[in-house]
């Protein structure tokens, strides 16, 4: 399987090829998704680095985290759980961990950076 991850304004789309050998049959998915709570333009998105998840990032600080196979939603980031109080800044680029699923950095417009990483369950 192939996929192109496409961010666009306030697009996030992702084109899948399902067949090995497009000449054969041509099949293929194609799936949008259109933030709901607001309108903001994506900034950058990328897959986790075992591709089962997707992560997003919009200019008004918001971070999705969404399903590879089928956008769905799993989890938002709202930007006072990372950002200071200064309104000025957005993340700019989404990073995935080469061999940690689930971590990411973000790269915000001052040059800062924050890593992400899931919480740590304990039985």
């Amino acid at each position: 399987m192939l996929n192109c991850l496409i961010t666009f304004l306030t697009l996030l789309m992702f084109y899948s090829l399902l067949e090995e050998s497009v000449a054969k049959t041509h099949k293929y998915g194609w799936w949008q998704w259109v933030p709901l709570e607001s309108r903001s333009i994506s900034t950058d998105a990328t897959y986790s680095c075992d591709g089962n998840l997707l992560y997003a990032s919009f200019r008004d600080g918001n971070i999705f985290l969404f399903t590879a196979a089928a956008l769905e939603l799993r989890c938002q980031i709202s930007p006072s759980a990372y950002l200071p109080s200064n309104r000025s800044l957005h993340p700019l680029v989404i990073a995935a961990h080469p061999s940690e699923p689930g971590q990411f950095a973000v790269g915000l417009t001052d040059g800062g950076v924050y890593i992400v990483k899931p919480p740590v369950r304990t039985p």
